[in-house]
């Protein structure tokens, strides 16, 4: 969901590489969440279920950040294509996002 939104905001809508990444992530994580919640993670260390999400949400804005940085960098620094530098940060931020969401709220 993530990759395609970029690519899709970038290629048919012409809208910078920077601003699609963060449509996609936002995309992506409202998905991701609810794979995460009603499949991947069965039991739950917060039972308030605004309080998971407020921390889902906050966990994910690191996230994003990193994934803004990873990109960028990649893009401007290293002349990457727009497409491998997400290919990165997103493998990069798997694994954040599931380790401390794992340690946190799961």
């Amino acid at each position: 969901m993530d990759f395609c939104t970029l690519v899709l905001f970038k290629e048919v809508f012409r809208v910078h590489y920077l601003i699609a990444a963060v449509l996609g992530f936002s995309l992506g994580m409202v998905v991701n969440y609810a794979l995460s919640s009603v499949w991947v993670f069965s039991y739950k260390k917060l039972e308030n279920r605004s309080k998971e999400f407020l921390v889902f949400i906050i966990i994910s804005i690191i996230g994003l950040a990193l994934n803004l940085v990873i990109i960028s960098s990649m893009v401007q620094l290293l002349q990457v294509d727009y497409r491998l530098a997400k290919a990165v940060a997103t493998i990069v931020v798997f694994f954040w996002n599931f380790i401390v969401r794992k340690k946190i709220l799961y």
